[in-house]
């Protein structure tokens, strides 16, 4: 079996389990069918290891997607935008390759439009790797305000708890002093 073959089952069970919501046992097995120790390998790397990071591969995927939420992309899009940005950030495979292994996919399963869309996000993903490695090594729980904005933020909210509650004001430009 080919690597292209390969993907293409890898392609398979993560769309059923994206649209699922959660992975079938059975059709696992019948992937894992006739494949060598070297193809296993390979296939449970990419399979659980796009289960496992999901939420964070398909938060980039929707960081990347700008006027696209990612519950609304295509399942199929979806599904190869999960592969390839796993691949790229987390395997040895060659970004290109697997960029491009996800564009001939895209084209056998999605429609014209997408390739496009899908190659915009799979470049971000590989322009940003380092850093969206190292996001992922070291996740922040939220992203701290400068010192000044601090304040800002701060006088808005005691602003807003003493302003009138119509909404009238807000509209007009009034600030209550």
């Amino acid at each position: 079996m080919t690597r292209k073959e390969l993907r293409e089952d890898i392609f398979k069970a993560i769309f059923e389990r994206i649209s699922l919501g959660e992975k079938n046992e059975f059709s696992l097995e019948l992937f894992r069918e006739n494949k060598s120790v070297d193809e296993l390998a390979f296939f449970d790397l990419i399979v659980n290891g796009t289960e496992e990071k999901d939420a964070y591969l398909q938060k980039i995927i929707g960081r990347y997607a700008k006027d696209f939420a990612v519950e609304r992309l295509y399942k199929i899009d979806l599904s190869l935008l999960v592969l390839a940005s796993f691949e790229i950030l987390f395997t040895s495979t060659p970004p290109k390759v697997a960029i491009n292994e996800a564009l001939e996919l895209l084209k056998i399963f999605s429609t014209e439009k997408s390739a496009q869309f899908v190659n915009g996000i799979l470049a971000a993903v590989l322009k940003d790797k380092d850093k969206l490695l190292q996001e992922y090594e070291n996740p922040a729980t939220e992203e701290e305000p400068p010192p000044q904005k601090k304040e800002e933020l701060k006088e808005r909210i005691e602003q807003q708890e003493e302003a009138p509650k119509s909404t009238l004001w807000i509209s007009k430009g009034y600030k209550k002093k």
